[in-house]
């Protein structure tokens, strides 16, 4: 048998939106065949369909709001067909599902800052998945010179790399106050990597005090 034909063969969505996928095979076979959806977490939806019985050579898979992580991990397309060798033909769907987080949220560790010591940044991602395509960018603005927030660091976050879900994180960020940034305006954002795509979500800024 031929692979079927899975389209879109790749697709993003956002978490708790509809998604829909078909298959289909470009001709009937010959024999008797079963043309079937199968995914980690739903039931298999199946059509069967032998020859001279019916005229079915595609079919759909959607969902009215995905919210299920595991759909992306093993989202495929099944034709088993009698007779021929080989008689089971895949293909694989490349699903990605993303969520915004529900928040994210900026403060430091000192509401002063003092000339010369350490501090942290603290940036509180709420519910963001999947996990393993977060990382964490932070960006500072100088009003006094009038300058656009500019991108000074980004936090890979490692331990998430196999995470496939939604997640809360925590990071922080070390950095040295200097007089001169007095007044300065810190953000973090949540990046999710969705190659091609980068999803951001920024928090609201903050303002240093430096004594």
């Amino acid at each position: 048998c031929s692979d079927p034909v899975v389209t879109p063969p790749s697709l993003l969505v956002e978490y708790g939106d509809p998604a829909e996928v078909n298959c289909s095979i470009p001709l009937k076979p010959g024999t008797g065949y079963w043309l079937s959806w199968e995914s980690k977490s739903s039931a298999t939806q199946t059509d069967s369909v032998h020859s001279g019985t019916g005229s079915e050579i595609s079919l759909m898979w959607k969902v009215d709001s995905l919210t299920n992580w595991e759909e992306a991990e093993n989202l495929k397309c099944t034709l088993v067909t009698e007779n021929s060798q080989p008689n089971e033909c895949v293909s694989h769907v490349n699903l990605t599902i993303y969520k915004r987080p529900d928040s994210v949220m900026l403060s430091s560790l000192s509401h002063v800052w003092i000339a010369g010591d350490q501090t942290d940044l603290i940036c509180q991602i709420e519910n963001v998945g999947p996990g393993r395509k977060l990382s964490v960018h932070w960006s500072r603005a100088d009003p006094k010179e009038n300058k656009a927030f500019t991108l000074f660091k980004e936090t890979s976050l490692s331990d998430l790399v196999n995470e496939m879900t939604n997640v809360n994180v925590t990071v922080n960020l070390n950095v040295t106050a200097r007089r001169e940034d007095d007044g300065v305006q810190y953000k973090c954002a949540a990046v999710l990597n969705l190659d091609p795509v980068l999803v951001v979500s920024e928090s609201q800024p903050i303002t240093i005090t430096v004594h």
